[in-house]
């Protein structure tokens, strides 16, 4: 009988197909914070305070929802999701669902380490999918 496969991990993800961490002050405008995304093709930033504590993640969905009038006003999730690298992506999946985020911190002994977004954990069953397909 084969053994029970482990479920991926945020760890999985940050191995195969890395997620960027790029941070920018908690009050930097919001126009700034579209145009960087906009020209860095980044899903999301972290916003931190001048002390280095992470604060909030600002994603393109909440950019889109805040200019469109549909999402909330200040175009930033109310609540920073965070992870760990042996978190399963599942759990985290569930939880970013769950609390209508399109991102959540990676983090690891109080040290920030990535964004992991929607997109990453899409493309990153996809790509796992296509890979025991060619098994």
């Amino acid at each position: 009988m084969p053994a029970p496969s482990t479920p991926p991990t945020v760890g999985d993800i940050l191995d195969r197909i890395g997620c960027p961490l790029v941070e920018m002050a908690a009050d930097e405008p919001v126009e700034s914070i579209a145009r960087l995304l906009a020209f860095s093709g980044l899903d999301a930033v972290l916003l931190v305070r001048p002390c280095g504590k992470a604060e909030r993640i600002v994603s393109i969905r909440d950019l889109i929802g805040s200019f469109s009038g549909h999402g909330r006003s200040d175009a930033m999730a109310p609540e920073l999701l965070r992870c760990g690298p042996d978190d399963s992506i599942f759990c985290v999946a569930r939880s970013m669902f769950h609390c209508d985020h399109a991102a959540m911190l990676v983090e690891e002994n109080g040290r920030n380490l990535a964004i992991i977004t929607v997109d990453n954990l899409a493309r990153y069953l996809m790509i796992v999918a296509s890979a025991s397909d060619q098994e």
